[in-house]
């Protein structure tokens, strides 16, 4: 008898996460084991023993000869399954119980093509890790309620394979692709961009505070690029302040908050490093 193709595909790219792939696996797994579902682990051109790690853990593993990216190694960890229904996720992350089944059970409603589970910040008591915390960027509830369509991250995706197939799947770009990727598939009429109530996954931050400043700064980059792809009503044009607070919003709270004199003066640097980048992208996008 020739095997049955899984319903669902867990797609996981990874970049020298060897010390994070063994984590994340043992919690993806055996829920994936229980629901039938594979697990497709994409070595994204790691020169670590990521792709050892991962075969031991029971994941599938596609190695790349290079490096593509987070989204570009998504692509290939898609159209490399055949499943009905794909699943994303990050090698930080770590699968609380009954989130895989929670998070593709939206997708019994024919309407819906893609759904998104609640994201938590972990971590520790160190500097970085709280600025995360209080910045949490990859929750679905204040994404869903975008003023321009709903969206959610590849932090915890669940997606029809045929509505990937319809738009061409991802736009292999550093940030921002997974909101591009959901207003896409709503513009062409494919379907809902829903919460998956009870799906709940842990993501353990950067370790450093630069490594956070960093990440703001391609935020703030992909914000600007990816609305001003869809035009105006996307708010690509608007203020700075419209992803997290403005420099003078983060000047208020160190205010009323002065017991914590590190973490106000990191989310100071943080925001104004995000609006130094907003506005040169912003430039970029509306030439003189």
């Amino acid at each position: 008898m020739a095997p049955t193709t899984p319903a669902i595909s867990v797609v996981l790219p990874v970049n020298d996460g060897g010390a994070d792939v063994k984590e994340c696996l043992a919690t993806i797994y055996p829920q994936a084991e229980e629901l039938g579902a594979e697990v497709v682990v994409v070595d994204d051109g790691s020169s670590d023993a990521t792709a050892a790690h991962a075969e031991r853990s029971g994941a599938a593993v596609l190695r790349l000869a290079r490096r593509e990216g987070p989204y570009g190694a998504r692509n290939h960890g898609w159209r490399g399954s055949a499943s009905a229904v794909i699943v994303f996720t990050d090698v930080r992350n770590r699968a609380q119980p009954g989130w895989l089944e929670a998070l593709v059970a939206p997708l019994a409603d024919e309407r819906v093509a893609v759904a998104g589970g609640h994201v938590r910040i972990g971590g520790d008591d160190r500097l970085a890790h709280r600025l995360a915390r209080r910045q949490s960027h990859v929750d679905p509830v204040p994404l869903l309620a975008d003023g321009f369509l709903p969206f959610v991250t590849t932090s915890s995706m669940a997606v029809r394979r045929s509505a990937l197939e319809a738009v061409g799947g991802f736009e292999a770009r550093r940030s921002g692709a997974d909101a591009d990727l959901c207003w896409r598939i709503q513009q062409a009429g494919l379907g809902d961009v829903v919460l998956a109530a009870g799906s709940t996954m842990v993501c353990e931050p950067r370790s450093s505070v630069r490594d956070v400043w960093r990440q703001w700064r391609r935020y703030a980059t992909a914000y600007v690029e990816v609305r001003s792809r869809h035009g105006d009503a996307a708010g690509g044009l608007d203020n700075a302040g419209s992803m997290r607070g403005t420099l003078s919003g983060a000047t208020r709270r160190a205010l009323a908050h002065p017991g914590d004199v590190l973490l106000e003066a990191a989310d100071l640097v943080r925001v104004a490093g995000y609006e130094v980048a907003y506005r040169r992208a912003r430039r970029r996008a509306i030439p003189r």
